[in-house]
């Protein structure tokens, strides 16, 4: 995976196989949170799905929702997280017997209402 791979987009992103999951632990709680970012793209011809879910503790989980990625290019799907703190968030990509349906995951970004 590469250095900042989350961070910024910046178009180097990583991979996401089938039967992925990957956590990312913010450094600070971000309180009443208005809503989640992605930025995804599909990197072989099949559209994959992917879900997201975000958490306060770690321990407890809220599915914000589920998008199918269909662009080549680097694309931001946003998510409502309802107003909740948000510490976590997980993206998971199911797998199945298509293992191709690879999907590049680049950034991911959660937005404050006071902000």
């Amino acid at each position: 995976m590469a250095q900042s791979t989350l961070g910024e987009p910046d178009n180097r992103g990583a991979f996401m196989y089938r039967n992925s999951k990957i956590t990312i632990e913010l450094e600070e709680t971000i309180p009443d949170c208005k809503k989640v970012s992605v930025w995804t793209r599909k990197v072989a011809w099949q559209s994959p799905k992917f879900s997201v879910e975000i958490s306060s503790d770690g321990k407890h989980w809220t599915n914000i929702g589920k998008k199918t990625c269909t662009s080549s290019g680097w694309t931001q799907y946003n998510f409502n997280a309802n107003e909740e703190d948000v510490k976590y968030i997980r993206i998971t990509k199911p797998g199945g017997r298509r293992w191709w349906r690879l999907m590049g995951l680049d950034a991911v970004y959660a937005e404050s209402t006071s902000n």
